[in-house]
């Protein structure tokens, strides 16, 4: 892998978990209050998502989400005078993804159009390929449906378990502690789409025999 391709994939890791660590305890160092500490922490994912927005010149979901939660928990944050609320920013984003996939997971027809694009890479074929395996595989139908929703109950899982250290441990463990169920739930999110959704997926791309199986 190229060195811009390593960085690319580092950062995410750089911005969410790393940036907003140095900057917390950075400026506490300083002798600045719990609270602007994490605003700025927060701030990072922030102002990266207002820079990719400036750059792109086009609206995009994420950036706008971001922007939305870093306004929502520093809001609460104030109105609370309890700085913990903006470490919740990661349980807000994982539990809304969950709550997501456990909904097209229990509604099949949403289910294959958002993985037709991914599925698809631009290829019609692929597509066309995708739609006839959908319609005609139940087994397919029933792995993806489980492999959505094991996903999705494993993000709720992730939000609520990261809610429960912040609230349970010091600020300075929790930006630290906070990071483990995520890592967790990561590490089985791969596996659940390596081992049980790539074979199906192989399948059926290499033909309708193989994706009844």
């Amino acid at each position: 892998m190229e060195r811009s391709g390593v960085l690319r994939g580092l950062r995410p890791v750089l911005i969410d978990a790393v940036g907003p660590i140095a900057a917390y305890f950075g400026l506490r160092a300083l002798g600045v209050a719990d609270l602007p500490a994490l605003l700025a922490g927060a701030g990072v994912a922030a102002a990266d998502a207002m820079v990719s927005l400036a750059i792109q010149r086009r609206l995009r979901p994420l950036p706008v989400v971001v922007c939305a939660i870093f306004a929502l928990t520093g809001a609460l944050a104030y109105a609370t005078h309890d700085p913990r609320m903006l470490l919740l920013k990661p349980s807000i984003v994982s539990a809304g993804l969950g709550a997501y996939l456990l909904g097209i997971a229990a509604h099949g027809p949403s289910l294959a159009a958002a993985l037709a694009p991914v599925i698809a890479r631009g290829s019609a074929d692929r597509a066309q390929r995708w739609r006839e395996a959908w319609a005609q595989a139940p087994p397919l139908r029933r792995r993806m449906r489980l492999a959505c929703a094991v996903s999705g109950a494993l993000l709720v899982a992730e939000a609520a378990s990261r809610a429960v250290i912040v609230f349970r441990f010091a600020v300075a463990q929790s930006l630290f502690l906070a990071h483990a169920p995520g890592a967790i739930v990561i590490v089985a999110l791969v596996l659940i789409v390596r081992f049980w959704v790539q074979p199906a997926v192989a399948r059926v791309m290499a033909g309708p025999a193989g994706a009844t199986r």
